[in-house]
């Protein structure tokens, strides 16, 4: 997966940020029906576990644990 361009985090404000998300939602999707057992961070773009990882029900993105944390505000960076 390429380097992202924008910050997964934050509310996306432009329509190139919407697509970018899309397309690590899709990027991520393609993952786990392929292997059913590893996906890339949304976030850092480590490969995980899928099972150690958490989606958010609003975006969609898979995170992995430290992620997860910063995407839901339980730690800032």
């Amino acid at each position: 997966m390429s380097q992202l361009l924008v910050d997964v985090h934050a509310k996306p404000q432009t329509e190139e940020e919407k697509y970018e998300r899309l397309a690590i939602v899709a990027h991520q999707t393609r993952e786990v029906l392929k292997d059913k057992a590893t996906v890339t961070c949304g976030s850092c773009g480590k490969e995980r576990r899928i099972i150690h990882c958490c989606k958010c029900f609003y975006c969609g993105i898979f995170y992995c644990p430290r992620c997860s944390r910063i995407h839901f505000k339980e730690e800032d960076l």
